[in-house]
């Protein structure tokens, strides 16, 4: 039996080892699309003036404590762990100066308190450019 014949047992486990290496790796990137959604992050915040707490979480939790879309959650929405009232709702993070506001107002307006920036209008121009 010659070197390469000896080498060649070696050199297929190595491919066996790699291929099993790449699908579970991949496996965790080719999750259903439901599964990598409920991972995605959702701001909270309390729509209590006099509260106003911030929470970072996940739709998956957010799902499990509601039936409302984490995209759609106003108040009364969730229980604000600052204040115990049913006031946590979805906000938004401005990304021209990180305010984080609330995703719906009593007034219907989106936009960021401190600079202005309009979600809805900023939305509208990405989808006219696809």
């Amino acid at each position: 039996m010659g070197l390469a014949d000896r080498k060649k047992p070696f050199a297929i486990a190595a491919i066996v080892v790699l291929l099993g290496a790449a699908i579970y790796v991949g496996s965790g990137y080719l999750g259903s699309p439901a599964a990598r959604a409920n991972d995605l992050p959702v701001v909270l915040k309390c729509a209590n003036p006099a509260c106003g707490e911030v929470l970072r979480t996940t739709r998956e939790v957010v799902n499990t404590n509601t039936t409302l879309d984490p995209e759609q959650l106003a108040a009364p929405g969730l229980k604000c762990p600052k204040c115990s009232q049913d006031t946590q709702a979805t906000a938004l993070v401005c990304p021209n100066d990180g305010e984080i506001y609330l995703a719906r107002s009593a007034k219907g307006s989106v936009l960021c308190p401190k600079c202005g920036f309009d979600k809805e209008a900023a939305d509208r121009e990405l989808l006219l450019k696809k």
